[in-house]
């Protein structure tokens, strides 16, 4: 009996957990005053190692544009392989495509983070925890920045940090991009 509450309780947390957004925080944002975003061919680029989270950034990333007015498309149609994507090809593409746009997110740190969430030491070693919970999150940084054709710099950029516990936090980043960005 006790093996099934414990079981059921184990449930009960996991798809409690799953339910949770993640944390979204802007640590810092700068701007160089760009009026808006609509004249310009966006070009979203979410550089990701794993092809199916790179994917799933630009095309949720893309939708979101296309909502408000905005001409975007994701970068893996393009340049289907991330090697392809460097600073010459972009630039290239900033050229020609102009008025154009590239929107460039990236993960600058990953962290883990555990905590003993409950229980209690029994004070006989000091890595004994009496059957404590242990509670663990992701962190992650995504640095975000916009170039326009014309500049030589990004004219807007963005920090986030995303404190996840569970599931793909991409949703709740492309949500508080787009809030972010100049469109009107």
């Amino acid at each position: 009996m006790r093996w099934f509450i414990q079981s059921l309780s184990l449930v009960a947390v996991l798809l409690c957990s799953c339910q949770s957004p993640p944390t979204v925080q802007r640590l810092a944002v700068t701007e160089s005053g760009i009026p808006s975003l609509e004249p310009y061919k966006v070009l979203v680029v979410g550089y990701a190692y794993d092809p199916k989270i790179r994917q799933q950034f630009e095309q949720e990333m893309v939708a979101a544009l296309q909502k408000l007015g905005v001409e975007a498309y994701p970068s893996f149609e393009r340049f289907p392989s991330l090697s392809q994507i460097q600073s010459r090809s972009l630039s290239q593409y900033l050229r020609s495509e102009a008025p154009a746009a590239v929107l460039f997110s990236e993960a600058s740190s990953i962290s883990k983070q555990e905590q003993l969430t409950s229980g209690r030491a029994s004070g006989m070693s000091l890595f004994d925890t009496a059957g404590g919970d242990w509670e663990s999150e992701l962190i992650v940084k995504v640095s975000t920045s916009l170039f326009v054709s014309g500049q030589d710099r990004a004219v807007w950029r963005v920090l986030h940090e995303l404190r996840i516990e569970d599931g793909s936090p991409i949703k709740w980043l492309v949500r508080d991009i787009v809030r972010g960005l100049p469109i009107d």
